[in-house]
């Protein structure tokens, strides 16, 4: 796990491709997973390997949760969408 990290572009790749996330809970990470209080992945303590251990064996165990909805991130952090808000937050700059 990751004890300090930006957003991840693994991360995205990972969920574009409806891959369950299981990641630290970090600030770009629930900038990803967590939207409109609805948190589409696992986010866990980066420094409590009983969490990490309980959690990965839960989903290997029971399969639980192994795809998901992606559509949202997909949105949110698509090429053009990114671009426009960037373009947006340079006119307000410049």
């Amino acid at each position: 796990p990751s004890i300090a990290e930006g957003l991840s572009n693994a991360l995205l790749e990972a969920c574009v491709h409806g891959l369950y996330p299981v990641v630290s809970n970090l600030a770009g990470n629930r900038e990803v997973l967590v939207s409109k209080n609805k948190q589409l992945g696992l986010l866990l303590d980066p420094l409590d390997e009983n969490v990490w251990v309980e959690s990965m064996s839960n989903i290997c165990k029971n399969g639980i949760c192994l795809r998901f909805e992606n559509e949202s991130i997909i949105n949110r952090y698509s090429i053009n969408n990114v671009v426009q808000r960037i373009c947006h937050l340079y006119s307000k700059v410049i």
